[in-house]
């Protein structure tokens, strides 16, 4: 899993986050939120925190690094 590759990688988790976005994002494409996808932000850098807790329930990260993300 994607997500789980990026983590083993050192760095400060952007690309992980990226990750776990574009997952939420894919489950919930079919969902009219409201939000213009021209104003979306992608880049990790650029999150919409309000948007990113709305929509993910927990994120637990297990002993074997292995990420499992609720919504």
């Amino acid at each position: 899993n994607a997500i789980n590759r990026a983590l083993e990688q050192p760095g400060d988790g952007k690309e992980a986050l990226s990750h776990i976005l574009q997952g939420a994002a894919a489950r919930y494409a079919c969902c009219d939120d409201g939000v213009d996808t021209a104003v979306s932000q992608t880049q990790p850098d650029q999150i919409d925190w309000e948007r990113f807790e709305r929509t993910v329930s927990h994120i637990i990260i297990g002993t074997d690094n292995a990420i499992t993300v609720h919504f």
